[in-house]
């Protein structure tokens, strides 16, 4: 995920530190991107989109669906910019672990690694599809996919209140019988990248 080039997305100081936050906090249930959950709404000014109004939701959300809150570790990647602005949610949530990368490195790769490391049952909340980050996967790029599928939570924003979802317990695959067909598919004609997660289905019915 980093590459050869190490400055292309973060720098070593920068590295050397998340690692320490990664193995100072542990395993993590859940990794949120921080900033893609609280920018869902492009229409609003940018101060009202790194606001903590919906970081405070994402969070509360978690932890209600969680069989065990007291338990449940969360991480929330963020950037240094939000950082003065997001120290209330801070205070509220003294049990999740915060990490700020600066502004000009690639968040992804964090909310990616902490993730991974955390263990196959850790999930991460993103609505990015990391199409680019699965186009460099090479040879292990369906593996990668498979992970979204299985691990990546969404959210939606119905009644302006931010609403978890975690993974369909279906099987991606074709499911039929002798009077119709369900179909998995990307909803994106501009996708080619190997491994592409479907996130709809086709329901065709046989005549």
């Amino acid at each position: 995920m980093i590459g050869n080039d190490i400055y292309e997305k973060t720098n070593p100081k920068e590295m050397d530190a998340y690692l320490d936050f990664v193995h100072k906090n542990g395993k993590f249930d859940v990794v949120i991107d921080g900033l893609n959950v609280v920018s869902w709404d492009w229409k609003r000014s940018v101060k009202e989109r790194q606001g903590c109004e919906r970081l405070e939701m994402a969070l509360k959300d978690l932890f209600s669906k969680s069989r065990n809150p007291e338990s449940l570790r969360l991480a929330v990647i963020g950037r240094q910019h939000v950082r003065r602005r997001w120290a209330s949610v801070e205070k509220r949530f003294p049990q999740v672990a915060f990490f700020y990368s600066a502004d000009v490195s690639h968040d992804d790769i964090f909310l990616l690694y902490a993730a991974a490391n955390s263990g196959p049952s850790t999930y991460f909340l993103t609505r990015d599809k990391l199409r680019n980050y699965r186009s460099q996967m090479g040879s292990v790029a369906g593996l990668m996919a498979r992970w979204q599928r299985n691990r990546q939570l969404f959210y939606t924003t119905a009644d302006r209140r931010i609403h978890v979802m975690y993974p369909s317990s279906h099987r991606l695959q074709v499911f039929g019988d002798d009077k119709s067909l369900h179909i998995p598919y990307v909803n994106d004609h501009r996708s080619t990248v190997t491994g592409a997660v479907p996130d709809e289905w086709i329901c065709a019915l046989k005549r």
